[in-house]
């Protein structure tokens, strides 16, 4: 064979590994958009209450001990006394029935002005305004029809109406409280998943555990906010609430005027909506603003918060962690062998540099390890969970 016919071969060859890999990597971008569609169409079966459930505690932890008509099962707490009522506005409640079947202590409130007020009762159920619909053959359906899931939002009207001249303050707790639905002769029961659940619920075992695996992720996934953005085609969200509490201050208030409470929750769709800097690796609108400016310790910029939430609650976050980390055999079985989240997330960080991914989530393999990690929680979320409640728990003083 002479020197020329190689090199022809050669470059024959070139052309077909280059052919093969451009094959291999539009093949990899169809996967993973497929995927990325069908855990949307998975998760997005979910059916949810966005009911809000909030509970009045307008007492000192003194007072609260001594108290023999708080009861544990209920969380009812009388609010007399109280230094301000809570509202809502809105028309309509999202799937009533379903929320009046499994909360039965709850109020729908008492009609003062444009308000639903609790008027000193235990709970207070929070109202919405529908939406229109764009779509003038979806102009009769309700939005308590349309299921939600990732890529959905939604904006909680709270208010807070003192009865006093003064200064207010106030602490607002944030929850998600998940439901399983089972049928039971023909009829929807909804199961909370909480702690005591056990097989008495007519659950097995391993759902119970995946079950409650699921309600830890929904926690995870749903984050609230303080304010919308101003620029809405830019990012949707600001000052995010990391900790699930908002502190409420209003100096000089006016006994029977209603304060807003602006609280705002979202499911991103993506990782790369919450997690990335730079856009470089993101789908979809951001969720803060994007930018490598982290800010001060004593005052982060919007993105540090949500990178801190990230990695504050990162076993609610990513499932799998200990796959995702790369750990060793050996490193596996100490992992499972801990007995709660807070050993095995401090093994993490002991063994791990989960944290330095999140900061550095636009390098491309930091982001498909977390991006698996997101997307196994979400889907997780949908196959074992059909409703789920947001509470919000209001008391006096920060």
């Amino acid at each position: 064979m002479s020197e020329r016919t190689v090199s022809e071969n050669n470059k024959l060859w070139e052309t077909a590994e280059k052919i093969a890999q451009q094959v291999v990597a539009e093949k990899k971008a169809e996967s993973e958009e497929e995927r990325r569609k069908q855990k949307k169409r998975i998760v997005k079966l979910i059916l949810l209450m966005t009911l809000i459930a909030l509970i009045i505690v307008f007492a000192s932890i003194a007072w609260f001990a001594q108290n023999k008509s708080v009861s544990a099962d209920t969380m009812a707490i009388e609010a007399n006394g109280g230094d301000f009522e809570i509202a809502t506005t809105g028309s309509a409640i999202r799937n009533e029935a379903q929320f009046k079947a499994t909360k039965t202590n709850y109020s729908e409130g008492f009609t003062s002005g444009n308000y639903k007020t609790s008027q000193n009762t235990d709970s207070l159920i929070l109202r919405f305004t529908p939406d229109t619909p764009d779509d003038p053959e979806t102009e009769n359906i309700d939005e308590s029809d349309v299921p939600i899931g990732p890529d959905s939002k939604g904006e909680l009207n709270l208010y807070i109406i003192p009865k006093r001249n003064g200064t207010i303050d106030a602490t607002i707790d944030l929850n998600i409280i998940s439901f399983k639905a089972v049928d039971d002769n023909g009829e929807e029961t909804l199961i909370e998943i909480n702690d005591d659940l056990d097989d008495t619920s007519g659950l097995t075992n391993q759902q119970i555990a995946d079950c409650k695996e699921a309600a830890e992720y929904l926690k995870g996934h749903i984050m609230f906010f303080e304010g919308v953005s101003t620029s809405p085609s830019s990012y949707s969200y600001i000052k995010p609430v990391i900790d699930g509490k908002i502190s409420f201050h209003q100096e000089n208030a006016v006994a029977g005027t209603a304060y807003r409470v602006p609280i705002y929750w979202t499911w991103a769709n993506t990782l790369g909506q919450i997690a990335s800097k730079t856009g470089q690796l993101r789908e979809g609108t951001p969720v803060v603003q994007e930018t490598t400016n982290m800010g001060t310790e004593d005052n982060p910029t919007d993105k540090a918060l949500v990178l801190s939430y990230l990695k504050t609650y990162k076993d609610k976050v990513f499932k799998d962690l200990d796959t995702v980390a790369g750990l060793t055999s050996e490193q596996k079985a100490e992992y499972d062998a801990l007995e709660t989240d807070e050993e095995k997330a401090a093994y993490l960080d002991e063994h791990t540099d989960i944290n330095s991914w999140i900061d550095n989530a636009d390098t491309v393999k930091y982001f498909d390890l977390l991006s698996d990690g997101y997307n196994a929680a979400d889907f997780m979320i949908g196959t074992n969970l059909n409703y789920f409640l947001i509470e919000v728990s209001v008391k006096s003083g920060n």
